[in-house]
């Protein structure tokens, strides 16, 4: 007879007995939302700042390349790209330990006008490693393989520095394109140095290497300048607040339905 009287919630029952504490209810989330709220502002502020760029094509020169492969009576495929990295490369390349030393060395500054070097502002870090480590979750290069558009994000402390560092990150990629677009054109032009007497398809590809070495292309365009961001990236108080009123309001309904949840149980 009693398994069956358990078999039945009286749902009336459960909700009278919140109902009659609902005054101790309403302190407690008042309570609540003062503390929670105020221990938030305790925590650091962070701030993200993004840049948005896309690879300079040069479709012009693909083409008359893939012409010339076409000709050799070869079936080669010309990236597009030329002699840059494929998109997909510039997250490891933002990642690597030898590109974020580069980064360390350079000066930012704050909204009050104080300076710091990016080390000093991962100073806590114990070692070189952990510095990286550090970075890479503030500094992260994502691209979008819908329009290509690789997006550079900064989170930092201080708005200003997320801007600066997320400058300081796209200026420091464009020059590794750069040094490696220049290092090829140079690779190039002594291979088909001695080739190019020999046809004039090699003689075009000497001098495609020959203006490449000497010109200086940005590899990127920059559709979205890094901006000094308005609304903090973190911490999200209303979402603290509101999950520590959930899990307070659970576990006051759990001791006021103790004796129901023991018969049951």
């Amino acid at each position: 007879m009693r398994k069956q009287d358990t078999d039945h919630i009286d749902v009336k029952k459960l909700w009278q007995k919140l109902w009659n504490h609902r005054l101790i209810f309403l302190f407690v989330w008042i309570g609540t939302i003062l503390v929670v709220g105020a221990g938030t502002y305790l925590l650091p502020c962070k701030w993200k700042s993004t840049i948005k760029i896309i690879p300079e094509y040069n479709l012009q020169e693909a083409l008359a390349m893939k012409s010339i492969f076409t000709n050799l009576g070869n079936n080669v495929e010309y990236n597009a790209m030329g002699d840059a990295f494929m998109p997909q490369v510039y997250k490891e390349i933002v990642n690597d330990a030898q590109f974020l030393e580069g980064l360390t060395a350079e000066v930012v500054q704050d909204r009050d006008g104080k300076e710091w070097t990016v080390e000093q502002l991962y100073s806590a870090a114990e070692t070189r490693e952990q510095m990286y480590e550090n970075m890479r979750n503030d500094i992260r290069c994502k691209l979008s393989t819908k329009d290509d558009i690789i997006s550079i994000s900064v989170v930092a402390r201080d708005p200003v520095i997320a801007m600066q560092t997320a400058n300081l990150t796209y200026r420091h990629l464009s020059a590794y394109i750069s040094a490696y677009r220049q290092e090829k054109a140079q690779s190039n032009l002594n291979y088909y140095a001695p080739l190019k007497e020999q046809s004039s398809v090699y003689q075009t590809l000497y001098e495609v290497a020959q203006v490449k070495l000497e010109e200086h292309q940005a590899p990127f365009v920059v559709i979205r300048h890094a901006e000094v961001p308005i609304h903090k990236e973190s911490p999200k108080r209303a979402v603290i607040v509101f999950i520590f009123l959930v899990l307070v309001t659970l576990g006051m309904t759990c001791y006021y339905w103790r004796e129901d949840i023991k018969e049951w149980l």
